[in-house]
């Protein structure tokens, strides 16, 4: 709201997925990974796809985007914007966001915005410089916020420390908040975010059966070494009183392992049943007996 947001992935986590999950939270109003309440905005967001064919980012959109009335993609792989250098190019920007009445606007990529216009994203002045334009846009234009997605460096995958976007320090003092999406060695998925009015604790996200990203409280520490009835207990917490086969088609994975794992969960005092719609078992955490 009001904000300038930098989305910054790992290498191969799911960057774009995470983008279009986004989109239909905000385009639908619907619970941002399945548990977080959404603000809805008064207009459309518009999203620039600077690195995918048309028809790639739209398949990316499917699962997540059920009203596609509010979401105005522009795609861009093969016609570049250079803002700072051409003064047509800003014009025709602001001239699109305020025909589509644009409230949010999405870039995909940080990186490839960089490229357009000349510029080395580790170059602090060159980069102020386009963030600037990027502001003066934006109030011409009438845009509430901007999210600008952006790659971390490879060493993240190793070094924490460098849990953070490609680049010059002008870029991360400009953003007002940041989400850090990464990945371990087991492939698992963590999203955080911090910044101004913004926090949210690492938590684990999952792509469910449906193809809608979903998360579940922990964060890698939580996670490390712990098994199958853990994630069940956590998505629990989140979702209480499903059955088991709503919490299987939910996790995803064999059937018999998530109602093993519910078995477990149980057995350590995680969750409990109380009696469902059919006489079946709905599932609760512990803390719902209070």
């Amino acid at each position: 709201m009001a904000h300038n947001l930098s989305i910054e992935a790992l290498y191969k986590t799911g960057k774009t997925t995470l983008v279009a999950s986004t989109l239909g939270s905000l385009a639908d109003g619907s619970p941002f990974l399945g548990f977080r309440e959404v603000h809805q905005p008064a207009g459309p967001v518009a999203v620039w796809n600077c690195e995918m064919d048309a028809d790639d980012f739209d398949d990316y959109l499917v699962p997540h985007v059920a009203d596609r009335s509010r979401v105005v993609p522009a795609h861009l792989r093969w016609r570049p914007v250079p803002l700072l250098t051409s003064q047509p190019a800003r014009e025709e920007t602001v001239r699109w966001l305020r025909y589509f009445g644009v409230a949010v606007w999405m870039i995909d990529t940080w990186t490839r915005l960089c490229a357009w216009n000349n510029i080395d994203p580790i170059d602090n002045a060159a980069v102020a410089r386009l963030t600037a334009y990027l502001d003066e846009i934006k109030h011409e234009a009438g845009v509430s916020a901007l999210a600008m997605s952006s790659h971390m460096p490879h060493s993240a995958r190793t070094d924490r420390t460098q849990e953070r976007g490609i680049g010059a320090q002008a870029f991360s003092g400009w953003v007002d908040g940041m989400w850090r999406y990464t990945r371990d060695d087991a492939e698992r998925r963590y999203l955080s975010a911090d910044g101004r009015q913004i926090r949210l604790g690492e938590c684990q996200v999952y792509l469910s059966p449906d193809g809608r990203l979903q998360a579940v409280a922990g964060d890698r520490e939580q996670a490390a070494g712990q098994q199958d009835s853990w994630v069940v207990a956590s998505h629990v917490r989140m979702h209480p009183g499903k059955s088991g086969n709503e919490i299987w088609k939910a996790i995803g994975g064999r059937k018999q392992t998530v109602l093993a794992a519910i078995a477990d969960a149980a057995g350590s005092g995680f969750i409990f049943s109380r009696p469902g719609p059919r006489g079946g078992d709905a599932w609760v955490p512990v803390t719902a007996q209070v």
